[in-house]
């Protein structure tokens, strides 16, 4: 009761403290992360965490994620028994064959993208993956671009191992119709499984590193058709491949194709340290990783990175010091005479050192993509034909599955947090009506909006307190909301039928709330303690998610009792507390507490409810309770 009274004598400065520290809760929020780690599904010291260190220690990283490289038949070029068996029949078939990728090159676009990823995330990098299987492990040394002999032979040998790599899984093919089929070519990563990678940002990160090989591929091939283009003899004839590189000089300005993948690593570390899991985020030099794939699919063509070559391909880097400072001691004159030299030039980014706009006056041709890797090859060339990489990626296996199980699981049951949301408050209204129900009196839409802000104040207090704390959400953490936010409910309906009681019956508001004070203070706190230290003997298990829900209900109802005994009853002490009392209600004053609080006691309808059956005068005496906590002071 002095509670009660301390509450009602102060409620400007609780009500003050209570939207204070749900506002710091709500900020709290936006903190929250969600966590879909499998292992952490378990207490450290179990024994499955004890096997998979040891399995991790003696035999490497244990989780899989496969890629699935997608090559469509278009992209593919058929090996050299198919070409004599099925020759082309027209001069486009024999054109569109120089676009074509052979095996080799079918396996080198394997190998980079295994290459870009291992270099990112394995030992050298992150340390995240283990070291990666495709058919490049089993396929025979690759050869150079220059090499082309070399490169003939190792081609007609991969031609006579695919069935080998098909039973060895790292190669199959889908059949999509008679005449077209998809090549599948399998990379298989493993993650430690006890290194606390987020799942979900791992498979974003791996998109960051594989995007900018596919817009090289991209670029490669609207390259190629705009050589042939400029320099063949046109499309209804035949165009040798050395179309592409006989006497074609190329200076790409912008990159160079031996810059590190990783930059500003720092920064990655930093974020890494100061996050739960461990962070997968790395800032990769896109450009960079576009230029060397880029420059690895020229060479493959005829091209050469030699200054004095006649099919020269030159990289001018301005984050290179001494190149930054030679181009910027360039006059116009020079730079005129420097690039009449080439018959394009490329530029992929933007520099101080340069004018992209003098470079563009004084070439032969001029292709600007800078920019590439956020608005994409096409937007920047303004052009939909001959950007397509001929081939698409596919992230599957047991992290990409995990996570997005688990993703629809956390999703749900936010989805029914909301929905509890909206029922309970639906329910309210409709009890917080005043009067009979009609239907001009379907609902007090502002007495239940109020009456759910103490039931939703223990979910946003703890929920938003672990956003600050950094501590990730589960499955187990998030099935407690909703159970806290029914169990409050009860305790908030109880209160307030009291306080309604005595506002119908003529009391202040001070007299109500002292009445539902004495008729169920005591048995609220009662149920909490009861309700939460049962249920906290689930934080003895060793499965995570039961373990914290044992503990989370535990403080749920404690701060949903707090809500309800201390921050309720101040809200119905202010001005909002009108919205729950009848219009035609006399208030009589605190003087006549006593005789009000009797006349209550002894209703007979407040004691039969759904025992009316029982309310006889011989039977009163038999249910009405008389213990301290129940019986009114006379």
């Amino acid at each position: 009761m002095r509670v009660g009274e301390t509450v009602m004598d102060n409620y400007r400065l609780v009500i003050c403290l209570g939207f204070c520290v749900l506002g710091f809760s709500i900020w709290g929020l936006t903190k929250v992360n969600m966590s879909v780690q499998l292992l952490k599904l378990f207490d450290g010291q179990a024994k499955i965490i004890r096997d998979y260190e040891w399995m991790e220690k003696n035999f490497g990283k244990l989780t899989p994620m496969e890629m699935v490289v997608k090559v469509d038949s278009e992209t593919a070029l058929p090996s050299r028994q198919e070409r004599i068996d099925s020759p082309p029949e027209t001069v486009a078939q024999r054109n569109h064959q120089k676009y074509q990728l052979t095996l080799l090159e079918r396996v080198e676009l394997v190998e980079s993208i295994q290459l870009a990823v291992e270099e990112v995330f394995g030992d050298a990098g992150q340390d995240v993956i283990g070291q990666g299987m495709s058919a490049v492990t089993f396929a025979p040394e690759l050869p150079p671009a220059s090499s082309r002999t070399v490169r003939s032979t190792t081609n007609s040998i991969l031609e006579q191992s695919v069935q080998q790599l098909m039973e060895e899984d790292y190669l199959a093919y889908e059949s999509l119709s008679e005449e077209e089929r998809l090549e599948l070519w399998r990379i298989s990563l493993r993650l430690g499984a006890l290194n606390d990678v987020d799942y979900g940002e791992f498979v974003t990160s791996l998109k960051t590193v594989v995007e900018p090989i596919e817009m090289a591929y991209q670029f490669r091939n609207y390259l190629l058709h705009r050589f042939e283009a400029d320099r063949g003899a046109g499309s209804d004839t035949y165009n040798a491949e050395n179309v592409f590189f006989d006497k074609n000089k190329v200076l790409v300005i912008g990159a160079d194709p031996t810059r590190p993948l990783v930059k500003d690593q720092e920064t990655s570390d930093t974020r890494q340290a100061s996050s739960g899991n461990k962070s997968t985020q790395t800032s990769v030099d896109a450009v960079g990783l576009f230029s060397r794939t880029l420059n690895s699919l020229l060479l493959v063509k005829g091209f050469y990175n030699h200054p004095r070559h006649p099919n020269q391909l030159w990289w001018l880097d301005p984050e290179n010091d001494r190149t930054a400072e030679m181009l910027g001691q360039l006059s116009e004159e020079q730079w005129e005479t420097r690039l009449s030299n080439y018959d394009y030039v490329i530029s992929v980014g933007d520099h101080p050192v340069f004018d992209k706009q003098l470079i563009a006056n004084h070439s032969k041709n001029f292709i600007d993509i800078g920019n590439f890797e956020s608005e994409g090859l096409a937007e920047v060339l303004n052009s939909e034909e001959n950007v397509d990489s001929g081939f698409d990626i596919v992230y599957t296996g047991v992290v990409p599955i995990v996570y997005k199980a688990q993703n629809e699981l956390l999703n749900s049951l936010i989805e029914s947090i909301g929905l509890a949301f909206v029922m309970i408050a639906i329910v309210m209204m409709v009890m917080m009506r005043n009067g009979r129900l009609s239907p001009t009196n379907l609902a007090n839409i502002r007495g239940g909006m109020v009456s759910m802000i103490p039931n939703v104040f223990p979910v946003i207090l703890v929920f938003g307190l672990m956003g600050h704390l950094g501590a990730a959400l589960d499955i187990g953490s998030m099935m407690t909301a909703s159970v806290a936010m029914g169990v409050a409910v009860d305790d908030t309906i109880h209160f307030l039928t009291w306080f309604r009681k005595g506002l119908n019956k003529g009391l202040a508001r001070r007299g109500a709330l002292m009445l539902a004070y004495q008729r169920c203070g005591a048995a609220m706190t009662q149920t909490t303690l009861i309700g939460g230290l049962g249920l906290s003997v689930f934080a003895l298990s060793s499965f995570t998610p039961t373990q914290r829900f044992g503990v989370l209900m535990l403080t749920l109802l404690a701060a949903a009792l707090l809500g309800d005994l201390l921050f309720l009853p101040a809200i119905l002490s202010s001005p909002l507390g009108k919205y729950f009392a009848s219009k035609d209600s006399k208030q009589k004053s605190d003087e006549t507490l006593a005789a009000s609080l009797e006349e209550v006691a002894d209703e007979r309808t407040a004691l039969g409810g759904p025992h009316d059956h029982l309310a006889t005068e011989s039977n009163l005496e038999r249910i009405i309770r008389h213990d301290k906590g129940h019986k009114f002071d006379e």
